[in-house]
């Protein structure tokens, strides 16, 4: 059973070639492991274990393929995939989307603040999802 996912971007590396990065932790509460599982995908590609009172493991495979490596030692603790992972938020936001009281005809996205988009039921106000554009600020 997966408690938790959550999803983390952005870029690392020098200033002058960035790089983009990717890290999906999920807090497990199964039968044969419970803590937390977290997958790096960027220059570096790695994956930690933290389980509660003792020291975090981290498994930064080297040679061919370390994506797959990680892969399949994230699939074997948290029992789900980097795929599956991925699509978690997609999927509850779209749940909540169409469930909602007003119906999904009413949702539709609007500006808020400059570089600010938002998610928003035109009936009664109910936000659902936001974005922020850093780029139209600056």
């Amino acid at each position: 059973m997966t408690n938790r996912v959550s999803i983390r971007t952005g870029s690392e590396g020098p200033r002058h070639d960035p790089y983009h990065f990717e890290e999906i932790a999920i807090i497990c509460a199964r039968p044969h492991f419970t803590g937390t599982v977290t997958v790096h995908l960027g220059l570096g590609v790695w994956l930690e274990t933290r389980v509660p009172g003792r020291r975090p493991i981290r498994y930064s495979p080297s040679g061919r393929d370390p994506e797959a490596r990680v892969a399949w030692a994230f699939e074997a603790l948290a029992g789900i995939s980097i795929k599956t992972a991925r699509a978690i938020p997609d999927r509850l936001r779209e749940r909540r989307i169409r469930a909602h009281a007003c119906g999904p005809q009413a949702i539709g996205w609007v500006d808020g603040f400059p570089g600010e988009s938002l998610c928003v039921c035109t009936r009664c106000g109910a936000c659902f999802d936001g974005t922020f554009n850093r780029s139209a600020v600056e």
